[in-house]
């Protein structure tokens, strides 16, 4: 990249600041009309997200204009030419480009009075403005009207909000249900997910680069420098953390990087002058958007990073100014220490980030087909099962609204977004539905929903979810087991016994005997002394953890200790195995009385 610049004495530019505004806006006006098709076109959006969105840019613009004119007026300065040449609807475009849809027609106008005034017209109008005027009034809609939204314009949450909730780090496979909520890389580039107004279309904003350098409104070099170490940058935060390409590719896609490095980086009047001085800017605000992003409480970097650059603008000016050619050595030395330094600080701190439990949420597809339903962990897990008229399978799909977000919830999204994919093109009665991997952690769902796939096709399949086994003969000495009643009929005899279970009672006792520390399960446990097995088990009082423990009391469980001997191995309920276990105890210490 070379930094020297030696125009001739008689060069002449056919470019003017008027033709200069009017590309940039016409290559704005093609960024929003993108966003009115996103909006009319767009899943659960429709034409009047498209109309507002269009009324939100007139509120700015006039607000912008009128702010312009009475300052104007107010300072004797002729209005119109004035006007023509401060350009205030640039800044009003932008500022509405870069702010969601549902903000409020009041935010937004009160936010472009401010910018424009604040952000320059106090310096002395366009041109002599220190920070970028639509950076700073969204700025203000951030700090001061973050909470004044439409209700009746709703907005999802967008891939940076919802990645920074998971710590800015995720395992590869998690990833692909993760970016599956916005239709994936592409649809990403494309520019089809929820953000602010004209910031989510990567390839629609690089074409309008394009056309900008090509015309030469904008200096190419620093969008370039900015993109490229921000990519440098998080590829290498990546690597560090075990994360593939996708990490340094979502960076960019994401949030205002595209639209920042176009549209506001490229400012002529806040950033400096010389070629290296607009490199030095533009590393630091990728440096500083990185670090936001990853650090701060703070889901989006661009914005602040640019506004912190325009404060160190003057100052890069310093270092880099004096003649091009004599200076070429030290602006490269500037470079290349700045650069080496901020990715050893990046780098280093990006290596601290730890991921955080978040819940995927893959929106569930409606089909028609046959259904089936199993038990799961927190509640039924439904699957539906879509064939085409020979039978073969189309599309799975499977629901459980009761499962753990976090655990189950995840499980049946990766199923959705993965594991179903294999059972395309297959004939259902041929479907190997126990072949599919099982979610880790996630047992239970995953068996779930394959016993659901069996129930689809008809099959008899077990709701229960079984887990280890343990002999009925294992040491149970720390349950406890009293037998506090028993009774006789001819061979059979029934002892009521109360085991410990997992969970402290409540102060009022809970369900089981008050005044033991622990709460108590009870059960009846009928013997045949003259096989010396167990007959019957029941469950009479449950004392132990809600929705997990008393999974035990039921038929189907609680059958297979029927016949069972000393010798016997039952298993457990998957997730409830200490409440399992306490059925094994009940059951030995019936065993062991009846044998003496």
């Amino acid at each position: 990249m070379k930094f020297t610049f030696k125009p001739s004495p008689n060069y002449r530019d056919s470019l003017s600041t008027q033709g200069i505004m009017r590309d940039l806006t016409i290559g704005l006006l093609v960024v929003f009309a993108f966003s009115l098709f996103h909006y009319a076109t767009g899943e659960n959006l429709g034409v009047s997200y498209a109309i507002r969105a269009v009324g939100l840019l007139a509120t700015s613009i006039i607000s912008a204009e009128v702010t312009e004119a009475i300052y104007f007026v107010i300072t004797k300065q002729p209005v119109v030419s004035s006007l023509k040449n401060s350009f205030g609807w640039v800044t009003a475009i932008i500022l509405t480009l870069m702010c969601p849809i549902n903000i409020t027609y009041y935010a937004l106008a009160v936010s472009t009075i401010l910018a424009i005034f604040f952000g320059k017209l106090v310096f002395g109008g366009f041109g002599q403005n220190i920070f970028n005027p639509a950076a700073l009034g969204r700025a203000i809609v951030m700090s001061s009207f973050a909470g004044s939204v439409a209700v009746d314009f709703a907005t999802s949450a967008t891939p940076t909000a919802s990645f920074a909730s998971a710590g800015w780090e995720m395992a590869n496979d998690t990833f692909t249900l993760f970016i599956a909520q916005f239709g994936g890389l592409f649809e990403m580039f494309v520019g089809r997910y929820a953000g602010a107004i004209g910031e989510t279309s990567a390839l629609v904003i690089l074409l309008v680069g394009a056309f900008l350098v090509w015309r030469k409104v904008i200096d190419w070099k620093v969008p370039v420098t900015y993109l490229v170490t921000i990519f440098v940058t998080t590829l290498l935060i990546g690597l560090v953390n075990g994360e593939g390409l996708w990490y340094p590719l979502f960076h960019l896609l994401t949030g205002g990087v595209m639209f920042g490095a176009i549209f506001m980086l490229t400012d002529p009047v806040t950033n400096p002058t010389s070629s290296a001085g607009r490199v030095i800017f533009a590393m630091g605000a990728a440096f500083l958007t990185v670090l936001i992003r990853i650090k701060a409480n703070l889901p989006e970097g661009v914005l602040y990073s640019i506004l912190l650059m325009n404060m160190l603008s003057p100052a890069i000016e310093r270092l880099t100014t004096g003649n091009q050619i004599k200076t070429l050595a030290k602006n490269v030395r500037s470079v290349v220490i700045i650069a080496v330094a901020g990715l050893v600080v990046l780098v280093g701190l990006g290596s601290t980030l730890e991921a955080k439990e978040v819940r995927i949420s893959v929106p569930t597809e409606d089909i028609e087909g046959i259904e089936g339903v199993a038990a799961g962990f927190g509640g039924d897990v439904k699957v539906t099962i879509a064939t085409d008229d020979n039978g073969i399978i189309t599309k799975v799909v499977a629901e459980g609204k009761d499962e753990t977000e976090t655990i189950g919830g995840a499980a049946i999204d990766k199923f959705n977004a993965e594991y179903f994919n294999s059972l395309q093109g297959v004939a259902l009665a041929e479907a190997d539905f126990d072949a599919l991997d099982s979610v880790s952690g996630a047992t239970i769902t995953s068996t779930a929903i394959k016993n659901a796939l069996k129930n689809a096709r008809g099959e008899e399949v077990s709701n229960l979810a079984l887990g280890s086994a343990y002999a009925i003969n294992d040491d149970y000495s720390s349950f406890n087991a009293k037998i506090d009643n028993e009774t006789a009929d001819g061979n059979l005899v029934t002892y009521t016994i109360r085991v410990k279970g997992y969970g402290l009672i409540d102060p009022e006792g809970h369900a089981g005997e008050s005044g033991h520390e622990y709460a108590r399960n009870y059960y009846d446990v009928t013997v045949d002394k003259d096989t010396m097995s167990i007959t019957s088990v029941k469950m009479t009082s449950f004392g132990d953890t809600e929705g997990i423990g008393d999974k035990v009391n039921n038929e189907e469980y609680l059958a297979l200790f029927e016949g069972a001997t000393l010798d016997s191995e039952i298993d457990t309920i998957s997730g409830a195995t200490w409440t399992s276990r306490s059925v094994h105890a009940a059951c030995k210490a019936a065993l062991e009385a009846a044998n003496q």
